[in-house]
């Protein structure tokens, strides 16, 4: 009788192990959170391009494998991600900075009640540009002979640096070519562009020789990973254990590496 039991043991044992190892094969090892995220279609140098990977884009991809997260980036119109995030439909925007209209739609990372830099993608800072004989002048602090800024399309930021100035601006072109087209045929007095998009359109053969750069910054600013507040609520430790692979990603000696070619 003994001798029968233990048998009975040995098979349910057997049986149990191979279910267990039958549940492992069809449910393999649990899938990683996907982020949803949205960038804009609209190249911004050397940060993101819609064709190809800019450094924040790698940067990006790095910081989720080292986080055992998996990102999709849906490359569309500036307006629609910034509203797809208002609305949840997004789980993050590449890119975004804080400002007074960012702050109240999307999370942003913080530190001690304050917005974290060091977990930012990058920053970068908008400078004024204008026609070379121009006399457009911006000191650092205020415009002189100046009456109208153009200003790319859904760039709250600039559009908040020209509102505290009491400038008016024209923000109804999609990019900068089409406002250094503005600003050469006398549509406006200036164009504010970040730093690297504006040398490397003013060198373009059409602009080159006629429009020129300020010496002093519009504004500095940083750019983040700005998740849904819908996404934050839900799941808040996924969003903070993205934010700290972002920060130690981009000092690493890996990423530096990897962007080295970017331009």
């Amino acid at each position: 009788m003994a001798i029968v039991t233990k048998m009975l043991c040995r098979r349910a044992r057997y049986r149990l192990q191979q279910a267990a190892a039958l549940l492992l094969l069809t449910t393999g090892p649990a899938a990683a959170t996907t982020l949803d995220l949205c960038m804009d279609e609209a190249d911004f140098s050397p940060y993101t391009y819609a064709k190809t990977d800019g450094t924040f884009q790698v940067l990006i991809k790095m910081a989720a494998k080292r986080a055992n997260l998996q990102v999709v980036i849906n490359v569309v119109p500036w307006a629609r991600c910034r509203e797809g995030v208002a609305h949840g439909n997004y789980d993050a925007a590449v890119a975004m900075n804080a400002n007074s209209a960012t702050l109240q739609t999307a999370v942003f990372p913080n530190r001690k009640g304050k917005i974290d830099p060091t977990a930012a993608l990058g920053g970068s800072s908008a400078y004024v540009f204008r026609r070379v004989g121009s006399k457009a002048e911006w000191n650092g602090k205020r415009f002189s002979n100046v009456s109208l800024l153009l200003i790319p399309s859904a760039y709250e930021d600039m559009q908040e640096a020209a509102r505290q100035l009491g400038v008016k601006y024209d923000d109804g072109a999609k990019d900068l070519r089409r406002n250094f087209q503005k600003l050469l045929g006398n549509r406006g007095d200036v164009a504010i562009a970040y730093l690297n998009e504006g040398r490397n359109l003013q060198a373009d053969p059409a602009f080159r020789g006629k429009i020129e750069m300020l010496p002093e910054p519009l504004f500095s600013t940083y750019y983040y990973l700005s998740f849904s507040r819908q996404f934050f609520a839900k799941s808040p430790a996924v969003v903070q254990r993205m934010w700290t692979a972002i920060k130690q990603t981009r000092e690493s000696d890996d990423y530096k590496v990897a962007i080295a070619g970017i331009r």
